[in-house]
């Protein structure tokens, strides 16, 4: 083995943000974790590991290792190996299609190995912090019992990130790289998850494969001005394992700009946390309750449908027709009554230009992709 050196520089920053909306999300901490996989040349005949680390958070139900922007150099790459023995391959053009972060991956250790071509050289990769999930909870169910029952529906994304310590907020494709969601969610709409799995007992939130995670492409708008003023249109990259759009695989739903009718059955479909059962914590979960009221001039739309921490930027459905008609963004159901608030697409015509602009860059992908 050729010789290598690794330098370790571990301190735990834990980056909390209070939430100001009724419907508080997920959390991550940002670890420093600090760890240089230095250069090396390889002079065997056949590709070797020349460097290696195990990356390690006791406790953690998955990691997501950042690193930084370098290149490892043509025919190298890193190995990942996590969970039960699972192993991701990531090269130069993977890595940046990741935007230098790996997926999110299941388990508290995470071995990194630098594989060099025979006879190249790299100049080595360096990680420079990780992302470790946990949960802060409040409720907005409506009613003393909670209604949501587990559900396997696939244009549904749980979009995950640590940016600004906020992680954990629902989003729904409309397109084949189209998605909707809350516009305060906007600082966490950095990876699309779907095909989510169940948590552990314990609660602890558990990672789809690398093949089902989505890495952001573009904000196409949003705002984040409260009730009725809350939304956001971006698009996701192709998955750069699969090569595929997030829509090609996992479908996409219409939506309908038509004003909606009071008392009319909704349906969310999200990721909220859940005590009761830790299993289907952050894991999807859908209910249908009543529309209580819409307001044409500030585009506030109220319902009396369950949901959790982890709902908000959840898509509200017709239920009969299964079409958009809004976004779930705020709590404000209890046991003795109240609703739960959310953002009209009828009456918010900068939200519709929006999903317009983006679902006509789709158009021209979609019919690119027949």
């Amino acid at each position: 083995m050729l010789n290598r050196s690794l330098r370790l520089l571990v301190s735990i920053l834990v980056i909390s943000l209070s939430g100001v909306y009724a419907q508080a999300e997920m959390y991550n901490q940002m670890v420093n974790y600090q760890v240089s996989l230095d250069s090396a040349f390889n002079t065997q005949n056949q590709a070797a590991v020349v460097a290696s680390h195990d990356v390690s958070y006791p406790g953690a139900g998955g990691i997501r290792i950042h690193f930084y922007p370098s290149e490892l150099g043509y025919g190298n790459y890193l190995k990942l190996t996590y969970g039960t023995g699972q192993v991701l391959y990531l090269d130069d053009q993977r890595l940046y299609e990741f935007n230098y972060k790996s997926p999110y991956l299941n388990g508290e250790l995470v071995r990194v190995e630098l594989v060099v071509a025979a006879g190249s050289a790299s100049s080595g990769a360096f990680i420079q912090g990780l992302e470790v999930p946990y949960n802060v909870e409040t409720e907005s169910i409506c009613g003393s019992e909670d209604n949501r029952i587990p559900s396997d529906l696939k244009p549904f994304a749980r979009m995950v990130s640590a940016q600004n310590g906020r992680s954990g907020c629902s989003a729904t494709m409309i397109g084949p790289s189209c998605a909707v969601s809350a516009g305060h969610c906007t600082s966490v709409l950095n990876v699309a998850q779907f095909n989510v799995p169940a948590s552990n007992d314990n609660g602890q939130p558990n990672f789809p494969a690398p093949e089902h995670q989505y890495p952001l492409s573009e904000h196409i708008a949003s705002r984040d001005g409260g009730i009725g003023k809350d939304w956001a249109v971006f698009r996701l990259k192709k998955n750069p394992i699969t090569g595929k759009y997030p829509g090609e695989v996992q479908g996409f739903l219409s939506v309908n700009y038509n004003p909606p009718t009071e008392g009319m059955d909704l349906q969310i479909t999200g990721y909220g946390t859940d005590r009761p059962d830790p299993t289907r914590n952050a894991a999807q979960q859908t209910n249908i309750g009543p529309l209580i009221s819409v307001e044409e001039g500030t585009a506030r739309m109220f319902h009396q449908v369950d949901t959790m921490p982890g709902n908000s930027g959840s898509s509200v459905l017709a239920a009969s027709t299964q079409e958009i008609i809004g976004i779930h963004t705020h709590g404000g159901c209890r046991a003795n009554g109240g609703n739960n608030g959310s953002t009209s697409l009828a009456f918010n015509r900068d939200f519709q230009n929006a999903v317009r602009e983006c679902l006509a860059a789709d158009a021209e992908l979609w019919h690119q992709l027949q």
